[in-house]
């Protein structure tokens, strides 16, 4: 049987930025681990197949081993590098990874098509190949008693609520993170709050400061729920009605599975993974973000091919998929 070592973000307890919680690749090494207990292991000498399931981890050392004891174990294993995305305006701080995925990866795993192709102009001769992540639909599912939810988080029942749940700033400064496009998010909600006063904003996650400030100015209130449980972001899914990605480049983003699962309506630039899930015509034009005005929400549409994703299934053939790449 296959043994499979798992190299995730590896975020140690108590850390002081995320108060008990998890980021997200952690969170689905925990879910494959428990699903499939047999297959992973967490002594690297005994393992198959090391999986660096977050590649920008590379300077990782697995516990009380020497770092050329490591090297050594990875020149003689299979190496699998599980890419999310790739910004090439960031190539330069990407440089070292790359070095690193070149020398000791024996197959790079893309989990959307966007970013296969990216990978097979960086890495020719490489084994590349694109299988998307799973989804896991006992973390993330409709609601229907919404009301509630909003008087439990202390919601004006009549706000329409834009929803935004990823990182919005560089590092601990206040600068916009480009690539998640909080600036182009800030201009749609702008937009939208002249026609709409009671537009509200409902975000989470770590690091956002940029966005905060920018509603400040713009005296829009917010909500800011820094790092919460998994059942508490998705009861914020469910009081939303409208997310939005504003994003320049992306892997997933994980929003738009978790939107399809809990039924939130949603509207996003062409990035990642979305024009694969998503209904063409809920999607707008990152470089002209008044284009959001023609972007119509399909969740019917986007829950249909989540569903496929969130399957015991699924589940399998991705396994299978890791194994035998």
């Amino acid at each position: 049987m296959h043994k499979i070592y798992i190299i995730s973000d590896e975020i140690c307890e108590n850390h002081p930025e995320f108060k008990n919680q998890k980021w997200i690749c952690d969170i689905l090494k925990k879910e494959f681990t428990d699903t499939f207990p047999n297959n992973v292991t967490s002594n690297p000498k005994e393992a198959t197949i090391i999986w660096y399931f977050a590649p920008w981890n590379y300077k990782y050392i697995p516990p009380n081993m020497r770092p050329n004891d490591w090297l050594n174990i990875l020149k003689n294993k299979k190496v699998v590098f599980t890419q999310h995305h790739i910004d090439v305006n960031k190539l330069n701080i990407l440089k070292p990874q790359f070095e690193f995925m070149n020398n000791y990866g024996n197959h790079f795993h893309a989990i959307c098509n966007n970013t296969k192709d990216i990978l097979i102009k960086y890495f020719k001769g490489k084994n590349i190949s694109e299988q998307k992540l799973w989804i896991n639909s006992k973390n993330f599912f409709e609601i229907k008693n919404k009301s509630s939810i909003r008087e439990k988080y202390k919601i004006d029942k009549n706000s329409y609520l834009i929803g935004s749940f990823q990182k919005d700033t560089e590092g601990k400064t206040n600068l916009p993170k480009l690539s998640k496009g909080p600036d182009i998010f800030i201009n749609i909600i702008k937009d939208m709050y002249k026609t709409n006063k009671n537009i509200q904003v409902v975000l989470t996650g770590l690091r956002r400061e940029y966005i905060i400030n920018e509603l400040k100015k713009l005296n829009i209130k917010y909500y800011y729920f820094n790092m919460i449980s998994l059942n508490q972001v998705n009861e914020l899914y469910n009081i939303l009605d409208l997310y939005l990605v504003s994003s320049r480049c992306e892997g997933g983003p994980r929003s738009i599975f978790e939107c399809g699962l809990t039924n939130t309506p949603i509207i996003a630039t062409n990035v990642g993974i979305v024009s694969e899930l998503m209904n063409k015509k809920s999607i707008f034009d990152a470089d002209n973000y008044i284009t959001y005005k023609n972007a119509v929400p399909d969740n019917k549409f986007l829950k249909n091919r989540v569903e496929l994703l969130s399957s015991t299934k699924y589940f399998n053939e991705f396994k299978e998929y890791i194994i035998n790449c």
